[in-house]
Formats: C-alpha cells, sequence, structure tokens
C-alpha cells in the first residue's frame, strides 16, 4: 500500500502550486475552477492537491502538522535549503533532529514543510 493522494487547503492556489514545482519538482497538470484547485504529481504518482474552494484566507492546521519530504543524503537536503535560503523561505539551518538530518520552514500557504534524509545518509 502507498498513500495515492494529499489535499490541503491553501490561500492562493497558483502561487503554492508554483512553489512546490519549482522547488519540489511536482508537474502542475490541472487547474480548475478560477484558481480554487491544482492537482500536482510527483515522479511516482503521487497527487498533491492544492484547493481553496471556500476561498477562505488562511486555512488553519493543528500545530503539529506537517508534510515530510524525504532525501537520499545530506546533500540534497543542503541543496535543497540553498535554494530555500536564497530564495527567502528558510532560516534555520538545517540539524540533526530526531535521527535524521533537516530543517522545517513554512511554503506559501501556511503549510509547514520538513525537508531531511536519514543520519546515516
Amino acid at each position: 500500500m502507498r498513500i495515492n493522494h494529499l489535499n490541503l487547503c491553501v490561500p492562493d492556489v497558483p502561487r503554492t502550486a508554483q512553489f512546490f514545482a519549482e522547488y519540489f519538482g511536482f508537474q502542475m497538470t490541472e487547474q480548475k475552477g478560477r484558481e480554487a484547485l491544482c492537482v500536482l504529481f510527483d515522479d511516482s504518482g503521487f497527487a498533491f492537491i492544492l484547493t481553496n474552494f471556500d476561498r477562505a484566507t488562511k486555512p488553519e492546521y493543528p500545530r503539529d502538522f506537517h508534510i515530510g519530504f524525504i532525501q537520499d543524503g545530506k546533500e540534497q537536503v543542503e541543496a535543497i535549503y540553498q535554494r530555500l535560503k536564497t530564495a527567502g523561505y528558510v532560516e534555520k539551518a538545517p540539524q540533526s533532529m530526531h535521527g535524521s538530518w533537516g530543517f522545517y520552514f513554512y511554503a506559501p500557504g501556511g503549510i509547514h514543510v520538513e525537508v531531511s534524509c536519514p543520519l546515516d545518509r
């Protein structure tokens, strides 16, 4: 079994979709409803769906909610961190955390994101 899709509500669907396409390699395949829905896919077929049907200005997520992107090694974590830092999205550098090497930041749309790899890689 594998996860098929994740649907998150965000205040600005096009901006958030563009961010995940640019920094995480998602492919935008479908936009509908006057910027109310965008479907993105990764290389494995996972669908990342961004919506704002209610035109919410700021969706509320639980305090500890986040999505994580696992990387093959520290080099990939550092490369993503540098790109995001240069663009002004992150400040706190990668560090050792709960058996992994990584960092957290907030993506456009208020989505809390973790980028990490196992420490032994």
